[in-house]
């Protein structure tokens, strides 16, 4: 290996180690941080409505850091909520599920 081999191989691991200093260590990372957001078209959300269910369309899914997927929908607020961990919050029916209304 000639001194230019090694010049060039230093100045790559210097790039590498600066590219990874931007990178933010896993402990200091938020698991439940969404990465990626898609539409749910046709999906709904399933509730319990004083023992009545009820039923409210999904905006999207978001996969969270973990890989976690997580039904999204409006709350009375305007803003977009993972939906799942709502109290009354029963299942999920899809696009080709009858009862779904």
């Amino acid at each position: 290996m000639t001194d230019d081999d090694l010049d060039v191989m230093f100045r790559q691991l210097d790039r590498i180690a600066k590219a990874l200093d931007r990178i933010a260590p896993a402990a200091d990372r938020d698991d439940d941080e969404f990465v990626y957001v898609m539409p749910a078209p046709g999906w709904w959300a399933v509730y319990d409505d004083a023992g009545r269910q009820s039923w409210a369309p999904l905006v999207g899914w978001g996969v969270t850091r973990s890989g976690s997927v997580v039904p999204l929908g409006v709350d009375s607020s305007g803003e977009v909520e993972p939906w799942n961990t709502i109290a009354n919050f029963i299942r999920i029916e899809g696009p080709d599920d009858p009862t779904a209304t």
